[in-house]
This record gives structure tokens, sequence and C-alpha cells, in this order.
């Protein structure tokens, strides 16, 4: 029982470190830009609930951490709650020197720009942090191209070579490594044929991938490859870093339309617990691989806040938009019934998603397997 606590403080550790550092970063771009148009901030908080230890800075501004470290807020003078939804009776009440400290006293581009530069934070930090890999370590390409064949694997003894372009998988295009890794993965044991590029000629090789069982928990096929590296300089990087930041923006929206549309599957959604498991198998995994996965949950992380749902970042900049073009705010009435709507959808995803973990990761037989 005792190792198995401090084995789960493995997984935890690193989850805390790498959600605490961007959930701040987050709520630091809130933070700098409503303090650089004048609003006053009462609280800063690293996670919810009951504050754990705190300090007071000369501004009168709470810094403090919270009990359930899921997140974090910044509520500043005039809020009505930790998710910035403008208190109407107390505003009210205030005198204009007082309004004029609040956010809701502000002009709507003010607003707007507060509320976008949480998710602008997390952008940037995406940026910061792969280029800073591309220079180090590398780019890892994203296209289908083999650039390591690692000795006696499947792919080895298939015949695979360093530079074979993957075509397709037993007659599906692979546009990406990441597509062919996946179709690896769902097909131990599974004799596959695989069209390459090779040179100047197109070729058909059979493989049988590798039965790996993770954790466990998870058997994958594994055929022993790796995809390309392309080095980078200072500059290259740089515009590499944001081009991919660009390209998995794009994707994580067409993702999104496709879970709305029923064309993706939502059992891959995952909560905590699959953001747990990465982040513990990224630090395991050296500072490098660490960097290049908290590059991607940070930009998710800043993605999904610019989803226009009330209770998130996008759905205040809807409301701010409707208010621009009608030229007054909606009803508090209508406002509070927004906020509830989004706080619903919001809740739904997140059991959803947790559950999704739960079943994939067999948290019920874990946690028994603590008391047996």
């Amino acid at each position: 029982m005792i190792q198995t606590f401090i084995d789960s403080l493995g997984w935890i550790a690193p989850f805390l470190i790498v959600l605490t550092v961007l959930v701040f970063l987050h709520e630091l771009g809130h933070y700098s830009f409503a303090r650089y148009f004048g609003v006053k901030i009462e609280t800063f908080s690293i996670g919810f609930g009951p504050e754990l230890f705190g300090w007071n800075d000369k501004a009168g501004t709470r810094w403090k951490f919270s009990l359930i470290p899921l997140g974090g807020y910044v509520k500043m003078f005039g809020d009505e709650n930790a998710a910035s939804a403008p208190d109407q009776e107390k505003l009210s009440s205030m005198s204009k020197a007082d309004k004029e400290k609040t956010l809701d006293g502000k002009p709507i581009w003010q607003r707007m720009i507060v509320v976008v530069a949480g998710p602008f934070a997390n952008i940037i930090v995406t940026i910061l942090l792969l280029w800073g890999a591309y220079i180090f370590v590398g780019e890892t390409s994203r296209q289908p191209v083999i650039g390591q064949v690692m000795k006696e694997s499947p792919a080895a003894m298939a015949g695979l070579q360093s530079g074979d372009k993957i075509l397709e998988i037993d007659g599906t295009k692979t546009p990406s490594f990441m597509v062919a890794k996946n179709i690896i993965n769902a097909n131990a044991e599974k004799e596959l044929s695989l069209k390459v590029a090779r040179g100047e000629s197109v070729q058909t090789i059979l493989i049988t991938p590798e039965k790996k069982v993770i954790d466990g928990i998870t058997a994958i096929g594994i055929m022993g490859v790796t995809p390309q590296n392309i080095p980078h300089t200072i500059l290259s990087g740089m515009t590499a870093s944001v081009k991919t930041t660009y390209e998995l923006s794009g994707e994580f929206f067409k993702m999104l339309g496709r879970l709305v549309t029923g064309g993706e599957d939502a059992s891959k959604l995952g909560g905590m617990g699959m953001i747990a498991k990465m982040s513990h198998d990224s630090w395991l995994g050296g500072v490098f691989t660490l960097m290049g996965f908290m590059a991607l949950l940070s930009l998710n992380l800043g993605l999904i806040n610019l989803v226009p749902v009330p209770m998130l970042d996008g759905g205040h900049i809807l409301l701010y938009t409707i208010e621009a073009i009608r030229g007054k705010p909606l009803s508090e009435k209508v406002q509070d019934i927004a906020f509830k709507i989004g706080l619903a959808i919001v809740l739904c995803l997140m059991v959803y998603g947790n559950w999704n973990d739960i079943r994939r990761y067999k948290a019920i037989e874990w946690i028994l397997s603590i008391f047996s």
C-alpha cells in the first residue's frame, strides 16, 4: 500500500507542476493587461476552494494557493465570482471613481484585450517552448518519413530504411507520421501492407507490428521507427515554432468541429487523468520531451478558453461583441442564464472526460488495489 502511494506521487507531482506553471502564465496574461489598463485586482489564485496560504502585495492584491489545484483565476474589483461575471448590484452602487477601477468600467476594446491576454499568453508560451526545443534538439518532422529504424525491430526485419516515406498502410493514406503511428498502434500482431516511397521508386512492404503493453493496461502495436529530426538555427527555429503552432491550432479547431458534428469519437476525450499520465511520461522522457508536452498542453489550454462558451474567455468575448453591436450589454438576467448554461457545458465535458479516464486507466481497480 505504501509503495502504491509512493508510485502515485510520481504521477501527481509532475502533473501539478506542469499544470500550475501553465495556469499561472495564463492568469498572468489577464492580470498584466488588467493592471496596465488600471483595473484593481482583488485576488490572484492558483487553484480553487479554500486558501492554503498566500500574501498581499502593495497594490492590495491577494496572491494565494488554494486547496483544489486544478486551475486558477484572477478576481477583479467588481466581479461577482472567480468566473469574472460582473456583480451588477455592486457596480450600480459604485461611485464613478470606483467603477473606473473595474473591468466593466473600461471600454469594450480594453475588456476584450484583457480577456484575450490569457489565451494569448498560452500561445506565446507554446511558441517559446517549441522554439527552445527546436534549437537544441531539432524539430520532429510531422511528415510520414522514417528517421531511425531500431535494430531487430519489426521494421528492420521487414526491410524498412531511414528516409522511407510511408504513403499508405493497408490502403489508408498516411498524410502524417502521427496518422501512420495511430494505425500501427491499433494493429498489434496483424500483418499490414505498407506502400513506401524510397528514392524514385514506390515499394510495398509487409510488416507485423509487435505487441507492447503500456503500464500493464493498454496493448499497442509498434514497428520500431522514429520520425525524421529536422535541425534548426535560432531564426529557422522561431519560424518553425510559429508555423507548428499555427498548424496545431488549425487541427484543434477541426477536431472540435468533428466532435460537435459527430465525426470524431468522443471517447478519445480525456480529463485530468490523461493529463497526469502524459505529464508523468514526459517528465521521465527528459527536459525536451517535457517542453514539447508543455507546449502542446499550453496551446490546448489557450485554444479551449477561446471557445465561445460563457464561463470561458471566449464566452466573455462573445458577450462583449454582442454589447458592441447592440450598443449596450445584454440584460443581467440573460447574462446570468448564459453563464449557467456555460457552467453546465463545462461541467458536463469535465465529467465526461474524467469518466473516460476512469475507464481508460481502470482507476476503480487501481483504487481497490491500494487496500488489497
